[in-house]
């Protein structure tokens, strides 16, 4: 989100990671797994970024979507690995809909949380990871170094500073993970409100958009530009019927359908800063600005 000197949002850009930022990236993992086998293989107490493997029936909601929409996979997900979903989204790549099913397919897998019992890194693919990397904004981190310090630099490997740890780092890892997932809510909350903030200027205004999300009181859709605003089934022409496992909304007639991924134009029709949200409108046979 772009913001003037008055911290208004004025425009809203893609952020694009560039080869040096994922480079950066791979030697951030390459030393937190260092860290993780290392500690891993003292067995002595420690914290653990860890990640389960998806549950197969998350997997198999993921492929029936799929089907209703025209696609079959390819790709055999019997035994999910991390390969395994590298694959998947690999066969969805060239799809028109591939941000929004590489999404749902996220949002399929467990979160990733801390714990003193390593598990391994689904994601990831490690066997051991840790979070050691961001001392200076992250909890979890800053325990990691501390530990570091106690167990390799001061040789502090005595009973009494093990019991301690193995009963501190249960408590730790718990309040990481609580106050992880009311972060990312905040950060989320504020992005609509800005989203919002910077679509108050553009009411009236129609563009070219894709349901992202169907749900019983309407559907998402979201813009070019991210931007993401309701369609409330009441602003629908005719009576819709919400129809879960097609991910669709369909008219009472049968001769209308909305469903995930289907391209439509959208009219701004309000946006409220204070609530975060938008609402759209659909509208037959207008161009969208390309905006």
């Amino acid at each position: 989100v772009v913001q003037n000197e008055q911290g208004v949002a004025i425009d809203i850009i893609r952020r694009e990671r560039g080869e040096g930022e994922n480079l950066i990236e791979d030697f951030m993992i390459a030393a937190n797994e260092t860290i993780a086998h290392h500690i891993y293989n003292m067995d002595i107490p420690f914290i653990y970024r860890i990640h389960d493997v998806p549950n197969p029936e998350k997997i198999d909601d993921f492929k029936n979507l799929l089907k209703v929409m025209g696609y079959t996979l390819k790709t055999n997900t019997n035994n999910l690995t991390p390969i395994t979903m590298q694959n998947i989204l690999e066969e969805l790549r060239d799809k028109k809909e591939y941000e929004i099913l590489s999404d749902v397919l996220l949002r399929s897998m467990k979160k990733a949380i801390y714990s003193v019992n390593n598990i391994g890194h689904f994601g990831l693919g490690s066997k051991a990871y840790t979070h050691f990397t961001s001392p200076i904004r992250r909890f979890p981190d800053l325990t990691v170094h501390r530990l570091l310090r106690t167990y390799l630099f001061e040789n502090d490997l005595s009973s009494s500073t093990i019991d301690f740890y193995q009963n501190y780092l249960v408590s730790v890892a718990e309040q990481s993970s609580k106050r992880e997932v009311e972060a990312d809510e905040a950060e989320r909350e504020v992005l609509d409100m800005k989203m919002a903030e910077y679509m108050e200027s553009y009411i009236g205004k129609t563009y070219k958009g894709m349901i992202d999300t169907v749900t019983n009181f309407g559907m998402f859709v979201i813009l070019p530009n991210l931007v993401e605003g309701l369609v409330h089934i009441s602003t629908l022409n005719g009576y819709y019927n919400y129809v879960p496992e097609m991910m669709s909304l369909v008219s009472q007639n049968n001769k209308k359908k909305y469903r995930l991924g289907d391209e439509v134009k959208v009219k701004v029709t309000g946006a409220n800063k204070l609530t975060g949200q938008i609402d759209f409108e659909i509208v037959e046979g207008e161009d969208g600005d390309k905006k």
